[in-house]
């Protein structure tokens, strides 16, 4: 980055509290097919209960999807802005004995979480918007009073990273089953550098000729490109998409959604951002639109991306159908071998 570059539009961060050196970021899902609903419903319950105490996540976050088999799948997206915290949590006996249930994911709902404790050094977030902030940089209670100058050009989400001065974040091993007590509860071990985004966007502040504009000219083209990443991403690198809609405690959907992918490693997520079509085309169809505005855009647009090593992921599916999360890259990688 040249030092006199100015981005084309601002865009603001966050950043933990002094002393802090790991947070945990836990995707906790739930997924079942109609006729389980009503049992569902009080898992989700349950789950909801568990992560608002012993030693809880200081924020949780509901969204929801249909996942590629069918199944309605429920996502409570929780942060802990102390992964120290988080340790106690998932340490706590009422915690442990939901999870070792030996019923568990056997009434038709099957679970799973997804958990990441990266080094604060290995992640970065950024917002367009000063005054809004969504996902981990709203638990964080520090935000930057000024727009920050490393963005909006290729290789400026790797310049956010503190640690990339030092490491490459080159990825190394591969994904692997390991041994459980039960056929049906699968624990996977993650590889060396596993990458993953958070991108999303929030229209509840958007009326009039904006909304249309963002509803019949920017959202076909995000979906488009979510639907590349969710159907055809494993070509380049990004083992499993999922575009999420958030909703509010009556299920309501709300006018605010994100997509979460985890990728083999940082580059194979830089590549597709600089090269393939799919992004490109949301990239620069964005920032156009955004420079016709003049700055004066009510959508807010945000993102988290973290770079794990193998020991700070955790991934357990319980009862759940093959194509759930890694899932699918454990098979692939058990035929291949890569």
């Amino acid at each position: 980055m040249a030092q006199d570059y100015t981005p084309p539009v601002p865009a603001w961060t966050a950043w933990a509290e002094p002393g802090v050196d790991q947070i945990t970021i836990g995707y906790f899902g739930i997924q079942w097919r109609s006729a389980s609903a009503s049992i569902a419903t009080g898992v989700v319950r349950d789950m909801q209960d568990l992560l608002a105490r012993h030693d809880g996540a200081e924020l949780v976050e509901r969204v929801e999807f249909i996942d590629s088999a069918g199944f309605h799948t429920v996502i409570l997206a929780a942060y802990w802005t102390n992964a120290e915290r988080y340790r106690a949590h998932v340490s706590a006996n009422a915690v442990a004995q939901w999870w070792a249930a030996e019923e568990r994911g056997r009434d038709g709902v099957g679970v799973f979480r997804e958990v990441f404790s990266p080094r604060i050094e290995r992640l970065e977030t950024l917002s367009s918007t000063a005054d809004h902030f969504e996902g981990i940089a709203r638990a964080f209670k520090r935000r930057s009073t000024h727009d920050v100058q490393e963005h909006s050009y290729w290789g400026s989400m790797r310049d956010r990273m503190a640690a990339s001065r030092e490491d490459e974040l080159a990825p190394q091993g591969q994904f692997s089953a390991a041994s459980t007590s039960s056929a049906h509860r699968i624990v996977v071990e993650g590889h060396h550098n596993l990458a993953l985004i958070r991108s999303g966007q929030n229209w509840e502040a958007m009326s009039g000729a904006q909304l249309s504009t963002y509803q019949s000219e920017i959202m076909p083209v995000l979906d488009a490109g979510m639907a590349f990443l969710s159907n055809e991403g494993t070509a380049i690198g990004c083992l499993t998409n999922r575009v999420l809609d958030h909703v509010d405690a009556q299920g309501k959907r709300e006018d605010r959604s994100f997509s979460l992918s985890y990728w083999t490693s940082l580059e194979a997520l830089e590549t597709w951002a600089e090269f393939h079509p799919t992004h490109l085309q949301i990239f620069n169809g964005f920032t156009n639109w955004a420079s016709r505005l003049g700055g004066d855009l009510a959508l807010c647009l945000y993102h988290e991306v973290a770079v794990v090593r193998a020991d700070e992921q955790l991934f357990e599916y319980i009862g759940c159908h093959q194509d759930t999360g890694i899932l699918p890259t454990i098979a692939r990688e058990a035929v291949t071998g890569s």
